[in-house]
């Protein structure tokens, strides 16, 4: 964004350089109550100098705003995001870490999360997220289960790729009979918003539980439940079958 707004062949009049300004002071905003929040760690001890020139470029701001105000502004803000990028991600790490242990809504073990969501509920950037993920997964906290996707573990249930993971949820209400023998299933799409995720990772679920004989379906047709006539063994906690 910084870039789009400098680049040097940006039309050089004065209301594209006060439309200019608007993003990089929008931009401001929205960075500088995490850079205040990680002023008084000793690892951004040069965040101490930096918010306080930012904060008087922006109440400096002329109107219209030309050139000089926009260049300025956007050097002092990439010299924010590089010192922010620069923490470690535990003061992040910690502030996840005990949004999980109380169980807020999003975040009760089972739940999934995805990285724009931390980014969003903790007001730091994805190199920040990304570090503080790291530490989480590395203490258990967090399960990864995707590129961007993390799963809040579940005490005593081990852990499971996201189409185990559906197979598995599957697999309990047909036996328990929530999904009764002859029953038509969700549509792939419908369980793939319940789960969070595509139709095709639900595909790989389905595909598991057809090859323990719990469904069915022909081509065009969909996904029908054989409730088995004994109870499972032990063995329908097998690994997933590997992909071909």
């Amino acid at each position: 964004m910084i870039r789009s707004v400098t680049k040097t062949y940006y039309p050089n009049t004065p209301h594209t350089w006060e439309r200019g300004a608007d993003r990089l002071h929008a931009a401001a905003d929205e960075l500088l109550p995490h850079a205040r929040a990680h002023a008084g760690n000793a690892a951004h001890r040069y965040l101490d100098h930096a918010i306080p020139a930012l904060e008087a470029t922006l109440r400096s701001r002329p109107r219209p705003a030309g050139i000089e105000h926009v260049m300025v502004l956007a050097g002092q803000l990439r010299t924010l995001i590089r010192l922010l990028q620069q923490d470690p991600g535990t003061d992040v790490a910690e502030a996840i870490s005990r949004t999980i242990a109380l169980g807020k809504q999003g975040y009760a073990p089972g739940d999934f999360v995805t990285k724009d969501q931390l980014s969003k509920d903790f007001a730091a950037p994805h190199p920040l997220i990304d570090r503080a993920v790291s530490l989480l997964v590395d203490q258990g906290s967090l399960e990864v289960t995707g590129k961007r996707r993390l799963r809040v573990p579940v005490p005593g249930e081990p852990y499971r790729r996201l189409p185990e993971h559906i197979a598995h949820h599957l697999r309990e209400r047909i036996v328990s009979g929530t999904y009764r023998d002859g029953q038509t299933l969700p549509s792939r799409r419908s369980l793939g918003t319940e789960f969070g995720c595509s139709p095709t990772v639900v595909s790989q679920a389905l595909a598991c539980l057809r090859a323990e004989g719990l469904v069915a379906w022909a081509r065009g047709r969909p996904v029908t439940v054989i409730r088995p006539r004994r109870p499972l063994p032990a063995a329908h906690e097998r690994p997933f079958p590997a992909a071909s």
